[in-house]
């Protein structure tokens, strides 16, 4: 079962519950419903779309299901989330999943290998990126060249020493 794309795009929800059926959460599905407080997803869902809970401003934490291995583009731009936990498989952050929120801390789950530059681009109020596993990542532009790299060895991470590259890319262990 899936949701579909823009489903429930600017409804007036303030509380919900994906349960074990569904495995899909379409694009925008839950996109500008701004009272949207609570969400609890199930386990079994295994993939969030683009935009899925973007302008969500009343959506503070979430913790992202461990079904669900990719966070899609945009999917929470703009919610004014105060902490986000990815789940253990996700391994791909991707642009702007988590921009524009609220969070000062964002944990990062033990096997992310890639994270787009802009993954979190203006949060302004984060400080602190929460590694589960540490290790070497390196940024590379879009052609794949190694810009720079950064060894990971506290689990607490200034976003201003993971963040401070220029142009286009991605980081990646």
């Amino acid at each position: 079962t899936r949701i579909g794309n823009n489903a429930f795009e600017d409804c007036d929800l303030t509380s919900i519950k994906i349960p074990s059926s569904v495995k899909s959460i379409g694009n925008y599905a839950f996109c500008g419903c701004r009272g949207l407080e609570r969400v609890t997803i199930s386990d079994d869902t295994r993939d969030m779309g683009c935009g899925t809970f973007s302008e969500c401003s009343s959506l503070t934490s979430i913790t992202i299901p461990n079904g669900v291995t990719e966070i899609g583009s945009c999917a929470f731009n703009g919610a004014d989330m105060d902490s986000i936990v990815t789940s253990s498989l996700v391994t791909k952050i991707n642009s702007m999943s988590i921009g524009n929120t609220e969070a000062t801390k964002i944990t990062i789950g033990k096997n992310v290998e890639r994270i787009a530059r802009d993954a979190f681009s203006g949060s302004t109020n984060l400080e602190y990126l929460k590694f589960e596993k540490s290790g070497t990542w390196v940024f590379r532009n879009d052609d794949g060249d190694i810009q720079k790299s950064f060894n990971m060895s506290d689990p607490y991470t200034n976003v201003d020493n993971f963040f401070d590259v220029v142009g286009s890319g991605y980081w990646s262990k």
